[in-house]
């Protein structure tokens, strides 16, 4: 899962290794998939403590192994 915008780059290297190593490992019994949201935290130049993620219903992520990929973790309340 890919926070937008600042995590794209390594997100897009990411999924190419992944692929590969799902290709050539021959693991075909691992499902993964790839997807993106917009997480939003801050109100100007301050924290209002509470994220606001856009682009994906979180529910469909319950009861899975998530890697979150984003460039700056600065408070790490997307985490939560």
């Amino acid at each position: 899962l890919c926070v937008l915008k600042g995590g794209s780059a390594f997100f897009q290297d990411l999924q190419i290794c992944l692929r590969n190593f799902h290709q050539f490992s021959r693991q075909e019994d691992i499902p993964f998939t790839f997807d993106f949201i917009r997480a939003k935290s801050y109100a100007g130049t301050e924290s209002t403590g509470t994220v606001k993620v856009s682009g994906c219903d979180l529910e469909k992520l319950k009861g899975k192994h998530v890697l979150l990929v984003e460039d700056i973790v600065d408070t790490g309340t997307t985490m939560r």
